[in-house]
């Protein structure tokens, strides 16, 4: 099962509603395996590192965690893994703009 991603103002909306998108588990593995220096380097991106696991990123945690994704996407030599590394930064923007939250649930 992915890893999906959730957008709203608390935890329970977010459970009850729909994902926004998921992020790819060959290419979540990437980042921290090829990527594995810049990503341990990086304050909110780490927290995701377990790709099962559940992350609930509140207020500027969001606006971080879009600024460790630009990062790595700007850094990575594979198209494919920076523009989904970017479609998730775009996601935490348009939850910050809203005033949300983010939160991943892993199965």
């Amino acid at each position: 099962m992915p890893l999906d991603l959730h957008v709203a103002p608390s935890q329970k909306k977010a459970e009850l509603k729909r994902r926004e998108m998921f992020v790819d588990e060959d290419l979540h593995e990437l980042v921290f395996t090829k990527y594995r220096v810049l990503a341990n380097g990086t304050k909110y991106l780490t927290r995701l590192v377990d790709y099962y696991g559940d992350v609930s990123l509140i207020g500027d945690e969001v606006r971080g965690l879009a600024e460790d994704l630009r990062l790595i996407a700007a850094t990575s030599a594979e198209e494919r893994l920076s523009q989904h590394l970017r479609d998730i930064a775009a996601v935490c923007e348009r939850a910050m703009a809203e005033g949300n939250n983010v939160y991943f649930f892993g199965d």
